[in-house]
């Protein structure tokens, strides 16, 4: 018996201390996992990666509002400024526009009126094409280049007019009609170069002329006063008139090309009005070609006569009356 009791305190002993190792056993266990998850605080690898990733985006976001919320206050600013001087252009006021008013026309077209006698304009756009003044009022408008472009089609290039100080351009025009403002009728046909001057205008002023003819109507003179004049003409200059006075101040030139001929004819002779003035040239010598002609004046009368070129300008008195 007593044997016995031994037995079963030795194995009870035995089964307690088991015990007792496998519970410190897993206490060093649990300490040892609490360790590692102590050592393991933190992002590592790739979460790191992407909160890193998530802060970049949200400071662009953040620097991008900045940069809308700056620009939309300096727009509202440049608006502010714009809308100021716009209402200051137009003088809008508490009874409305005082430049501006806005009707229709006798055919019921919309209109845009200006009341102001000076209005400044950069650039004008009319959907209907027209741009007028008031009734027995003149529109004049002055500026250092005038560009006036329409186009009704979209594959064919602008047709413009180009008014500048010195002259008048047409760009991409096939026809050129100028109009009567009450009869509409042709004034002028681009197809039909003749310009038919009515009787109350009496004088034209311009720089230059191309045209083939300049005739004045029958029983009636033809002045032409300027500075300056000069015929010019690739096949020929024809001069033809019943009578032809020309005068200068200073100097008349008539001269021809290489091989160019000057033909004067005239029914009754050619007279220079101040011979009286020419001096006396001396007898020309006997080397002087005789093929050639000498062209000689009357003293007294003025009339021109030519004798051979190694002759002396000597004639009858008959030919110089």
């Amino acid at each position: 018996m007593k044997r016995n009791k031994k037995s079963t305190e030795e194995q009870c002993c035995s089964a307690s201390s088991t015990s007792r190792k496998d519970v410190l056993d897993t206490r060093v266990s649990d300490l040892h996992v609490e360790q590692e998850d102590l050592l393991l605080v933190g992002l590592r690898g790739r979460k790191l990666i992407a909160l890193l990733v998530c802060v970049g985006l949200m400071w662009l976001i953040a620097i991008v509002n900045l940069v809308i919320i700056i620009s939309v206050i300096v727009l509202n600013k440049f608006f502010l400024k714009c809308n100021i001087l716009l209402v200051m252009f137009l003088k809008i006021g508490n009874q409305g526009m005082d430049g501006v008013q806005f009707g229709r026309t006798v055919d019921g077209k919309p209109v845009v009126q200006f009341a102001a006698s000076e209005t400044y304009f950069q650039h004008m756009v009319s959907k209907t094409g027209t741009v007028g003044g008031y009734r027995d009022t003149d529109l004049n408008v002055d500026a250092a280049r005038i560009v006036i472009r329409t186009n009704n089609s979209t594959t064919l290039p602008p047709v413009g007019l180009i008014i500048d100080e010195n002259r008048i351009r047409m760009q991409n025009v096939n026809t050129f009609i100028v109009r009567e403002r009450n009869t509409l009728s042709k004034t002028f046909d681009a197809s039909q170069p003749i310009l038919h001057l009515q009787k109350n205008i009496k004088k034209i002023s311009t720089k230059l002329i191309k045209t083939k003819k300049i005739r004045a109507p029958l029983d009636n003179n033809l002045t032409l006063d300027v500075e300056n004049l000069s015929f010019r003409g690739n096949e020929g200059t024809l001069l033809s008139s019943r009578a032809m006075n020309i005068r200068s101040t200073q100097s008349i030139t008539l001269k021809t090309g290489d091989r160019g001929v000057m033909n004067l004819t005239a029914d009754q002779g050619l007279f220079l009005t101040s011979a009286q003035r020419l001096p006396l040239s001396d007898s020309p010598s006997f080397r002087a070609n005789v093929l050639g002609r000498r062209l000689c004046s009357c003293a007294g009368t003025g009339r021109l006569f030519t004798v051979a070129g190694n002759m002396p300008c000597a004639s009858s008195l008959q030919s110089c009356i």
